[in-house]
């Protein structure tokens, strides 16, 4: 039978993979090499984690400095831990693979400068 993680996971997984312009790579964590979050994306050119939890827990100390360390290099960090949370989680994502207008560069693409990337609701704890 899976842990309540795993049927998060399961759940996240199956939405993932109906979302539209993206790369998803679950890295297999042996104790080598850098930690990382369970899931590692590509969205439409921004990059995205997302750390999968049983419902109620909270990221580990070492999982905040990578969630940190994503974020201060511009990428979006997600906490998933309820279908309340996938629902938040794939709303976010499925905003950044709509074409906006970037306030910057004034392209219609979706760049590092995009408002609407820069404003996504993270949700970390």
């Amino acid at each position: 039978m899976a842990t309540p993680e795993g049927r998060i996971k399961a759940r996240l997984r199956s939405r993932l993979n109906k979302l539209p312009k993206r790369y998803v790579f679950m890295p297999v964590q042996n104790g080598m090499g850098a930690s990382t979050h369970d899931y590692l994306i590509c969205v439409s050119g921004c990059f995205v984690s997302i750390e999968t939890k049983a419902p109620g827990k909270k990221m580990t100390p070492r999982q905040e400095i990578v969630a940190q360390q994503i974020r201060e290099a511009g990428g979006l960090v997600f906490l998933v831990d309820s279908d309340e949370a996938i629902d938040t989680c794939l709303s976010q994502l499925a905003e950044l693979t709509k074409p906006s207008l970037c306030p910057r560069c004034r392209e219609q693409l979706l760049c590092s400068h995009n408002a609407r990337v820069t404003a996504a609701v993270t949700k970390t704890a």
